[in-house]
């Protein structure tokens, strides 16, 4: 049958942690991970849970506040303060610490959602075709200019410089800020 839970692969072989055998692993049906650089890993479960897991002492359940309805987790991640982040399946950010919620602009096209959590604590989110990005403790829709894509945004990425790459209509192009 299927095996649930989060599996680590060392090279070799893999180990796989699900309630059965990991203390403090609330559910082993997981939506959503994240790593940060000590390799502490934070686990959304299917039913809004939270688990932090240490190498180094194991798993314990993380308790939040949540003032959504749609406690589902698509991501998580850090910002540049170090604090943890959620993003549910309607969109909205939550931040772990207090509860604080923000709601990334969202266009038309319903069900697209697309979250990056780069290196330097920098959130990109396409939500229903509209993009924004959460960097230095701000939320701001990114605007790409130009009719070429429609108001409509697929996905969008960081590339190693400043600039980024936008999906949209089924076309890839690099934006580097300007016009």
């Amino acid at each position: 049958g299927p095996v649930h839970g989060l599996a680590r692969f060392d090279g070799g072989h893999f180990t796989v942690f699900a309630t059965g055998n990991t203390p403090g692993l609330r559910s082993s049906r997981g939506t959503a991970l994240f790593a940060d650089a000590q390799g502490i890993l934070g686990i959304a479960h299917e039913g809004g849970e939270l688990t932090r897991y240490d190498p180094q002492h194991g798993s314990a359940p993380v308790d939040y506040y949540a003032s959504w309805s749609n406690r589902q987790i698509f991501g998580i991640g850090a910002d540049e303060a170090g604090e943890l982040w959620l993003l549910n399946t309607d969109g909205l950010m939550l931040r772990v610490r207090d509860g604080l919620v923000l709601s990334p602009p969202a266009g038309t096209s319903q069900g697209l959602l697309s979250w990056i959590n780069d290196s330097h604590g920098t959130f990109l989110i396409t939500r229903n075709g509209t993009a924004s990005e959460f960097k230095h403790g701000e939320l701001r829709a990114l605007d790409f200019n130009g009719p070429a894509l429609g108001g409509y945004v697929q996905g969008v990425r960081p590339d190693r410089t400043a600039g980024r790459w936008v999906s949209h209509d089924d076309l890839l192009r690099k934006w580097d800020g300007r016009e």
